[in-house]
């Protein structure tokens, strides 16, 4: 994991999210969240994976601060991204967070049993969604010491 996020160095948030509105949503919210945030975005689970590839392959190791994850996407689940992502000894420790239209107890359980971070329940109006983020972003960028990038 970087170090906790600067007025020099936003938090960097990877966005795993196959709804395009959804995804809209969280690049306003984020920008008038009061925290300074780099949001990268990812359609599914297999481009979020490539993704984190590349950035561990870098020399500073530039994993997101953060990531918010989907579960229902096409081509490969937030579920089956949950298992790779914390089955690595890479990633283990980059927070996850689900953010889902589900409620169901049976997705809430696995995906904590898959060890996420948290999980929210993505609100159904923008101030509710703009408020969720702008929780989210003042609890994991504000509040909270996180770990650093695990040495390659």
């Amino acid at each position: 994991m970087s170090s906790s996020p600067t007025p020099e160095a936003p938090a960097r948030v990877l966005l795993v999210e196959d709804s395009e509105n959804d995804a809209l949503l969280a690049t306003f919210a984020f920008e008038r969240c009061g925290h300074p945030v780099a949001l990268e975005h990812a359609w599914n689970g297999e481009e979020c994976l490539s993704l984190l590839e590349r950035g561990a392959a870098q020399a500073n190791c530039s994993l997101p601060d953060l990531m918010l994850l989907d579960l229902n996407m096409p081509r490969m689940d937030g579920f089956e991204v949950l298992r790779r992502i914390k089955g690595d000894d890479v990633y283990r420790s980059m927070p996850v967070v689900v953010l889902s239209t589900s409620g169901a107890a049976a997705d809430i359980q696995l995906a904590y049993a898959l060890h996420c971070n948290s999980y929210v329940i993505k609100p159904l109006n923008y101030s509710q969604f703009s408020a969720a983020v702008h929780d989210l972003a003042h609890y994991w960028f504000s509040l909270i010491a996180r770990p650093r990038c695990p040495a390659a």
